[in-house]
């Protein structure tokens, strides 16, 4: 199953088509470019694909659980963070991890070997280690403003920008 199926998509405003009766489909796994002279319609495409804005006409169809991922061309930085604290937000997952762990642990080691506990604990340390895997890649700064750094950052550490298809 495809991850997105467009289908007669179409942008206009007023009588101005932007684009019409646009088709396509991307696979699993698929890696994508839009490419295109200024004005032709690339950032509204995305602009309704990530269901920021509306279509004149067509469908779209998300695999279940999608998530895509979006660096805006206007950075917009509107966090009372410094850059390190917007970076680091995307650790989130990992540090709850890391403290249901260190609970865990005390909890196994007051009660004995429970079974449950320790298979359990063998679970979350999984996910924590590949969590810790995905995230430990680092992250190439763009050069542009902090907030598109910052923006940059929190997509490639995170592995998406926060926008759910439906």
């Amino acid at each position: 199953m495809p991850l997105l199926t467009v289908t007669g998509l179409g942008k206009s405003f007023g009588a101005e088509d932007l684009f019409s009766d646009i088709n396509f489909s991307i696979p699993h796994r698929a890696r994508i470019a839009l490419v295109g002279p200024n004005g032709i319609g690339k950032t509204t495409l995305l602009r309704i694909l990530l269901k920021m804005d509306e279509p004149s006409a067509g469908s779209m169809h998300f695999a279940k659980n999608i998530r895509i991922g979006y660096l805006p061309q206007e950075a917009v930085f509107d966090s009372d963070n410094h850059l390190w604290e917007e970076c680091m937000l995307v650790f989130g997952d990992l540090v709850a991890r890391q403290a249901e762990l260190t609970e865990l642990e005390k909890s196994i080691s007051e009660s004995g070997n429970d079974p449950e506990q320790l298979e359990k604990y063998g679970k979350l340390q999984q996910q924590f280690d590949l969590i810790h895997q995905l995230q430990e890649h680092g992250v190439e700064m763009a050069n542009g403003g902090t907030g598109q750094r910052s923006q940059h950052a929190r997509g490639n550490i995170g592995g998406a920008w926060p926008h759910q298809g439906a």
